[in-house]
């Protein structure tokens, strides 16, 4: 198990938006993460709809890139 400790400060010298940016940027990082070692497949895209998974479990013979 591996933990995030993750602080955001307040700066007014920093754009409001560059934190949400941040935030998304290490979510979608973390999912992709979680799916790929999940399906032990390489995800490299966000979204990833049910049918991309179905297919990934169908064609699953060793390491391969969606």
């Amino acid at each position: 198990r591996a933990d995030i400790d993750l602080r955001i400060r307040s700066n007014p010298n920093n754009f409001p938006g560059s934190s949400a940016s941040l935030i998304r940027g290490l979510t979608t990082s973390v999912l992709t993460t979680a799916i790929s070692q999940a399906m032990t497949y390489n995800i490299q895209k966000i979204p990833v709809t049910e049918n991309d998974l179905m297919d990934i479990l169908m064609h699953q013979g060793g390491q391969h890139e969606a």
